[in-house]
């Protein structure tokens, strides 16, 4: 039983039967713009939040560095 008129993908083109309202990419296309979408917000974060990054390896570093200390 189908719920919603079948629709074009906007990537590929291809005819496709969405699953849902929002639905605006085919299967496979779908999982290749929610990867896209959260490299985008990952690189935002990134940009916003030099800083923090910074300072995590910062304290990774002497870490690793006390950790090999420590084996000699």
């Amino acid at each position: 039983m189908r719920f919603f008129k079948n629709r074009i993908c906007k990537v590929c083109g291809v005819e496709f039967e969405p699953t849902s309202t929002g639905q605006k990419y085919c299967i496979e296309c779908g999982i290749v713009e929610r990867k896209k979408q959260r490299a985008e917000i990952c690189q935002k974060w990134q940009k916003e939040n030099k800083k923090k990054i910074s300072e995590y390896n910062k304290k990774a570093y002497l870490k690793r560095k006390e950790n090999t200390k420590e084996l000699k």
